[in-house]
């Protein structure tokens, strides 16, 4: 695209686009008139050629690549993030681990009383008891309570299994939970004791949330994290309070770790099935050393 032709007037004039389309060379014709650069189109058999005045072919040539780039069609993005299976199956076994814990605090399986060796106080998490912080999470005060944390927990705990694996998805509920029941201990007045899934609920409401953003980059992923945010928190709202009973503050600060730990994961690449199944494993095996040591406790101090 070297091309210079001379005008009857003697001016130089140079050629900075040939197609082979009419309409194409008439669009940069135009598009050069209307930043201010004389150009005319001419036909040479099937090509036609955009000529524009030499003096103004550096600016031209400028012109005609800003166009090309700003009119190309934008690249195909993958919005979303592609889910893990296994989520239901997952959640189910975490269910289950509940339904069978449930089962033998409320028949005081080995002579002991559950209750008392596992929920969360915190005076006794603080002289060493540690373990409550995770016990505490697998019992509920009746069938009503557990029913309903097992059934939010389905749908938020299955989410959270499918962004972020069912292994990794629930030992990550379970890092959250922890760390918020730890938090809560520290904050617990004298005499007050807490129990129940419901903080791993929030959890993975929070981890859920953190994943609330399209994985490319620029400045539209603040406004797709802020509106997931926004929901979280009226989801927030309006399930994690309640009557007097409610452990408002437990659930609040379950969301809160959920959504400290998940958002440096956000955009975590598939972990590998068997590291996947690892992590579902440390977490079940935590789950049961902290039952196991709680119990142990107990026979100790008989």
């Amino acid at each position: 695209m070297n091309g210079s032709h001379t005008a009857s007037d003697g001016e130089l004039w140079v050629e900075v686009f040939y197609t082979t389309e009419p309409s194409i060379g008439s669009d940069r014709s135009f598009m050069l008139t209307a930043v201010g650069i004389t150009a005319v189109m001419t036909q040479s058999g099937s090509h036609y050629t955009v000529l524009v005045p030499a003096a103004e072919a550096a600016r031209a040539r400028v012109e005609l690549h800003r166009y090309n780039i700003e009119s190309a069609p934008a690249p195909a993005q993958t919005r979303g993030y592609p889910l893990h299976r296994g989520a239901l199956t997952g959640s189910a076994i975490a269910l289950m681990f509940l339904f069978t814990i449930a089962g033998l605090s409320t028949h005081g399986w080995l002579s002991h009383d559950w209750y008392e060796v596992g929920a969360l106080i915190g005076s006794k998490v603080q002289a060493g008891e540690w373990w409550r912080v995770i016990t505490a999470l697998t019992l509920h005060a009746d069938l009503a309570h557990l029913a309903g944390n097992a059934g939010f927990g389905l749908v938020f705990g299955s989410a959270c299994a499918a962004l972020y694996g069912p292994g990794r998805g629930w030992l990550l509920i379970l890092m959250a939970s922890t760390l918020a029941n730890m938090a809560e201990s520290w904050w617990m007045p004298p005499g007050m004791s807490s129990l129940g899934a419901s903080t791993a609920v929030f959890a993975a409401l929070g981890l859920v949330t953190a994943k609330g953003r399209t994985p490319h980059h620029g400045h539209r992923w603040f406004r797709e994290f802020y509106a997931a945010l926004i929901a979280g928190v009226l989801l927030l709202a309006l399930l994690g309070t309640g009557d007097a009973h409610t452990d408002i503050l437990g659930h609040a600060l379950g969301f809160a770790t959920g959504l400290m730990l998940g958002l440096p994961l956000r955009d975590a690449p598939f972990v590998s099935q068997w590291k996947d199944r690892l992590g579902g494993a440390v977490a079940i095996l935590t789950c049961t050393g902290a039952w196991a040591l709680a119990l142990t406790h107990s026979e100790s101090f008989r």
